[in-house]
Parts: C-alpha cells; sequence; structure tokens
C-alpha cells in the first residue's frame, strides 16, 4: 500500500492525461474484509504513506460451495486471437483459464516465485462443469488515449453479474486470488 499511495502521489505531481493536469492525492481508504473502510492515508491528518495500518485482508467466509455470482465493475476484456470475447462468447473455463495465466504471471514476475504444484488441467475441467448464466453482462464501451500512439485505444469489456452454479468450490481460492489480481487486458490498469 505505502508503494500504491506514493506511486499516485508522484503521478499527480507530475500531471495526468494528455493535458498533464496535476493534483494531490487527499486521501486513501482500504476496504478490510469485513467491508470496513480503514484509513490509509489522509493528507490533512498528515498520516504519512510509510505507516500504513496493519489490514485484514484475509479471505470473506465461503460462499455457498453450489454457485456464486461474479460482479465486474470494471471493464473485463479477455481475447482470443486479438480479439476481444463478448458476454455470449464467455464461459466458465475461458475465465478460470485467463485467472490462472494471470496468477501465475504475477506470482513469477513480480515475486520470482512458481506456484505451488496444481493441477491446470482437473481446474479447467472443474470450470467446465460449471453452468453460468450471463443474461446480466454486458459490453461497456471505454476509450483511453495513449500519448505513446498519439490517439485514442479502445478499452472496453464485460460489465456486469456473471452468475454461475454447480461444484464451484474448487475454483474458490483462485476466484478470491482474482478480485485482487484482477484479469484480462489492462488489468495493470485496474480493469478487469
Amino acid at each position: 500500500l505505502a508503494l500504491i499511495v506514493s506511486a499516485w502521489q508522484r503521478a499527480l505531481r507530475a500531471g495526468l492525461g494528455q493535458a498533464r493536469v496535476g493534483g494531490r492525492l487527499a486521501a486513501v481508504e482500504a476496504i478490510d474484509s469485513r467491508g470496513q473502510s480503514v484509513p490509509v492515508f489522509d493528507l490533512r491528518g498528515g498520516r504519512p504513506a510509510g505507516a500504513l495500518p496493519a489490514l485484514d485482508l484475509a479471505p470473506p467466509g465461503t460462499p455457498a460451495p453450489q454457485g456464486l455470482s461474479l460482479e465486474f465493475i470494471t471493464p473485463l476484456r479477455l481475447q482470443h486471437e486479438s480479439r476481444p470475447l463478448l458476454p455470449e462468447q464467455l464461459s466458465p473455463r475461458i475465465f478460470v483459464s485467463h485467472l490462472l495465466r494471470r496468477s501465475n504471471l504475477v506470482l513469477d514476475l513480480h515475486l520470482g516465485l512458481r506456484p505451488a504444484p496444481y493441477d491446470v488441467q482437473a481446474l479447467l475441467v472443474q470450470a467446465e462443469r460449471v453452468s453460468d448464466d450471463r443474461s446480466a453482462l454486458h459490453w461497456h464501451d471505454l476509450r483511453r488515449y495513449s500519448a505513446r500512439q498519439g490517439r485514442e485505444l479502445p478499452q472496453g469489456g464485460v460489465t456486469g453479474a456473471w452468475h454461475w452454479t454447480g461444484p464451484v468450490a474448487p475454483l474458490l481460492p483462485w476466484l478470491l486470488l482474482g478480485q485482487w489480481l484482477h484479469v484480462g487486458k489492462a488489468a495493470t490498469a485496474g480493469l478487469g
């Protein structure tokens, strides 16, 4: 969290967007596992980024083992052959496959760790046994400006609720991890 606060402070000092509009970070709050807001940084209170409170970020209680709902607040953009997948093209198997890939990349690139041995194929087969309802998912068009390319780029994706029913318990640890890591294109920018 200290690094995130520091990064936002530096970015705001340098300015955001094409016009490099500056600003100051006023406050940062974290939501703990009980849904409580915990102050992390407050410009007025003078709490330095280095003196962050200890947070209880343990996963919430186990949801019902025969179903769950995933809610995508930021656009989820999964791609196949450089084309974004629309809501009707998604499946739990495709989602779990992307989530496992993202988890392994984060562990390897940022922590230099290999994940504990697990059976990827067994998890994908498990995901195939899950039925899903995508009727509450929709495409959310979003664009961003690339200063490097000097133009706007599409960054839209799927938002809304995705309901899964069936044997989801073996997938829960990965789904809980996914809420923090995000998944899909622009996950590093907070999408997905």
